[in-house]
């Protein structure tokens, strides 16, 4: 009896002896590890200064309604800024990131002006989230390993920004975007129409307070809400940020009062070419130069509307529309000029790229387009180095020719401003150095005595006595 006791106690030790065996032989599950949130990770991103942003408050609620964080809504969320060069999209989308940075566990900044710069960007990432991926030896292994760390469930709300994305055509976004149903991004991009997401376009500001709040800062100069040449200085740059933060930037260092900084401007727009302003921010482009970046794609893209976009530094910045450029179609001008204008289709075809790159905006109501004032003098003073005599008198005949059309009896009317705009631009400063226009004139004289006697009734008289080589003015 002893000796059957012993036995299955013998027993039960190797069934206890094999079961440790074989739980020491399956490995077991491993636990996996808890998401780190990264935080606000700009690392790279502009400089940017809280105290420099200004405004933009009614742009950031519309973004943040449409990036909120909702656990019931299992989807993606997409915003694209799109805007011009300078209008202030990576400020914007920054300031965002920043006020709401609590909605999110993560916020990351991603430059997305090429690959090579969205890999440089997603490095850092990769490296503090290394624990799930310790090989980073090639962009592959990179964006995998952030892509899987994007993808995880426990991981939901993030926010990827995607800044200066303006080559759609050298590589895809979404190639470097989770396909998960969770997670925000912005993307930030001159071409809005080419991304995926929600678009809001960034307009200028709307508020003067905002542009003198800008000019203030920048310069460091006080009490200028109430400088009636900052006034005029404000409202000459049409809240367009770039141009403001350039304005103050520049004050700060020099004695100019905001008067001579503005009476520079408009006589040679690019206020000191021999030493350009860098702006941090802005990441080193200049006001000079933002655009260009965008006019030698669209010259590759589409030489016609490129060509179009150069012309409309011979004509006022609003109001342009179809039978107004038709109005001074003869058979000697450039073949471009008339292929584009000789069906109105083709004509909105070309005027649409330009609204695509945010060059033009399309006016509805008055069937026209216009474009921002700051842009329209770059236009002139970058893209007409050289002035070209056959489009100015072309703009000449195309005012002239709606001016004929209208009863002189209404020539002050309000009505006719649009017109008298147009007119006005014939005589901008830059036209009357040209000497290469005035011979122009002849055979014209009949048209500038129209044009001028428009002028007089809209009570533009500055504008009446100086159309280009003609005294016009008298006998009036």
């Amino acid at each position: 009896m002893a000796s059957d006791l012993e036995t299955v106690v013998d027993l039960l030790y190797l069934l206890v002896y094999l079961i440790q065996a074989v739980d020491n032989t399956v490995p077991s599950r491993p636990k996996p590890t808890k998401v780190t949130p990264l935080g606000l990770c700009f690392n790279s991103a502009p400089l940017i200064e809280t105290a420099e942003f200004v405004g933009r408050n009614t742009e950031i609620e519309n973004i943040h309604a449409v990036l909120r964080p909702d656990e019931a809504r299992k989807e993606q969320k997409r915003v694209v800024l799109g805007g011009i060069g300078g209008i202030g999209k990576t400020q914007l989308a920054i300031a965002y990131a920043r006020q709401y940075q609590q909605s999110y566990t993560s916020v990351l900044w991603l430059n997305a002006a090429s690959e090579s710069t969205l890999y440089a960007s997603l490095l850092p990432v990769a490296q503090a989230i290394s624990a799930e991926q310790t090989d980073l030896s090639t962009n592959e292994q990179v964006l995998a390993g952030v892509l899987k760390w994007l993808n995880r469930p426990d991981n939901a709300r993030w926010l990827l920004v995607f800044d200066n994305y303006d080559e759609p055509d050298l590589f895809a976004i979404n190639d470097f975007c989770p396909s998960v149903g969770h997670g925000s991004i912005i993307v930030t991009t001159r071409l809005p129409d080419l991304a995926k997401g929600k678009i809001v376009r960034v307009q200028p500001l709307q508020s003067i307070e905002d542009s003198l709040s800008i000019l203030e800062i920048r310069s460091g100069r006080s009490g200028i809400q109430e400088d009636s040449s900052a006034k005029r200085l404000a409202r000459r740059l049409s809240g367009f940020p770039l141009a403001l933060v350039t304005a103050g930037a520049f004050l700060r260092k020099s004695t100019m009062t905001f008067e001579q900084y503005l009476d520079v401007y408009e006589r040679k727009w690019n206020i000191n070419p021999r030493r350009p302003l860098r702006l941090q921010d802005y990441q080193d482009r200049t006001l000079y130069t933002t655009w260009n970046l965008s006019y030698n794609r669209l010259r590759n893209e589409d030489p016609d509307a490129a060509q179009m976009l150069r012309l409309m530094a011979y004509f006022d910045n609003q109001n342009v529309w179809y039978d107004l450029l038709t109005a001074g179609l003869m058979d000697d001008l450039p073949e471009w000029l008339q292929t584009t204008l000789e069906d109105k289709t083709d004509f909105e075809g070309a005027m649409a790229v330009l609204v695509d790159y945010c060059l033009l905006e399309v006016q509805h109501t008055s069937q026209s387009y216009s474009m921002h004032s700051c842009v329209h003098d770059w236009t002139l003073s970058e893209l007409n180095t050289t002035m070209s005599p056959e489009l100015y008198w072309y703009a000449f005949n195309c005012v002239a020719k709606i001016i004929k059309n209208v009863d002189r009896d209404l020539f002050g009317y309000v009505k006719y401003n649009y017109v008298s705009r147009h007119a006005r631009r014939l005589t901008h400063p830059r036209f009357e150095t040209c000497d290469e226009l005035e011979a122009g004139i002849v055979g014209r004289e009949d048209k500038a005595m129209d044009i001028a006697q428009m002028l007089k009734e809209q009570v533009q008289l500055s504008a009446a006595e100086q159309i280009p080589h003609l005294d016009a003015h008298r006998g009036l």
